[in-house]
């Protein structure tokens, strides 16, 4: 339920961008883009420090057991064997880089392949409708497994660029078009969040396994760092294949660059959607354990307490 309020806050977030930010470039650059974009990032940079501020100020950590920070490098032990890690590590990277691939090439296939510039902001703002299935999340994980829910969020995506492909086919019909890049958005609200959901479990996998808790650093390598590497190579790459195509931006586009445009809106996200899947296929066995880990771990607590509780007490000396 947390990771579904995340996702709305962050989705929220995106909505707002996508519906204002082509108007301010527009309104601030008076028909200068690269003025108005100069002048409507800072805007949002502050905006979003402004946010952090809120948060820092309003947040309060209550820390129930005063322990010994544990040194950075000791907390990469807690990888050693921890597989469901692995995979969430694995899986979210490949899918970073395909979902980036494709918000980030829709502006120049609605503007060149389809000319429907004006479908932009539309095509940017259908991001919240990944919320549908994001707020369903916990009851379809009682229907079925995790891994399951997990790679048919992924399918759907998988599936989402197939129908966008159809629609390319069909004369570019922006009714199927439209249609798959929904449809993608909608499975992406699973896809999305279910990494976020289990990387607690990876967390207690990691204690279970190595006897060293580090959630910190389990979630900023496995979520944050994914989603920052992701999204450098979801840009990097789709823009390297139009430029080997021949893509010249504002001119019309010949036969060979719209093809490399094609390539990188669509098969380079359905290709790196369909590898994320394959790590996912494995998490089964890990997610049966979870019961196991979890009593365990709990005996292990309350035997830790107990040891401390029995402690002798002794008033130590200067000298001493």
């Amino acid at each position: 339920m947390l990771t579904c309020w995340r996702m709305f806050g962050s989705k929220l977030g995106v909505l707002m961008v996508n519906l204002t930010a082509l108007k301010m470039v527009d309104w601030l650059g008076h028909g200068d883009d690269q003025k108005g974009f100069m002048l409507t990032l800072p805007i949002y940079a502050t905006g979003t420090v402004l946010l952090f501020l809120l948060a820092f100020r309003n947040l309060e950590e209550k820390i129930r057991e005063k322990k010994k920070s544990l040194p950075i490098m000791d907390s990469f032990g807690a990888i050693k064997g921890n597989w469901p890690w692995i995979i969430i590590f694995a899986s979210s990277l490949l899918f970073w880089i395909a979902f980036i691939s494709r918000v980030s090439t829709v502006p120049y296939f609605c503007e060149y392949t389809l000319h429907h510039k004006d479908l932009i902001p539309w095509a940017n703002a259908m991001d919240f409708t990944s919320l549908a299935t994001v707020f369903f999340l916990p009851w379809f994980c009682k229907l079925t497994s995790k891994r399951n829910v997990w790679a048919l969020g992924l399918l759907g995506m998988v599936i989402g660029q197939l129908i966008v492909y159809l629609g390319v086919r069909h004369d570019n019909s922006v009714a199927w078009i439209a249609t798959g890049w929904i449809f993608g958005f909608l499975a992406s609200g699973v896809a999305m969040a279910m990494p976020f959901s289990v990387l607690a479990d990876s967390v207690d996998f990691g204690e279970w396994k190595t006897g060293i808790r580090a959630p910190g650093f389990l979630t900023a390598i496995g979520a944050a760092f994914c989603l920052k590497a992701g999204s450098g190579l979801g840009g990097f790459l789709p823009a390297r294949i139009m430029e080997h195509y021949g893509y010249v931006p504002k001119v019309e586009q010949t036969a060979t660059s719209l093809k490399g445009i094609e390539l990188g809106f669509i098969w380079l996200p359905a290709a790196f959607f369909a590898l994320s899947i394959v790590p996912v296929l494995f998490y089964q066995k890990y997610e049966m354990l979870e019961p196991q880990i979890h009593a365990e771990l709990e005996k292990r607590r309350k035997v830790s307490s107990t040891s401390e509780d029995q402690l002798p007490e002794h008033n130590y000396s200067p000298q001493e």
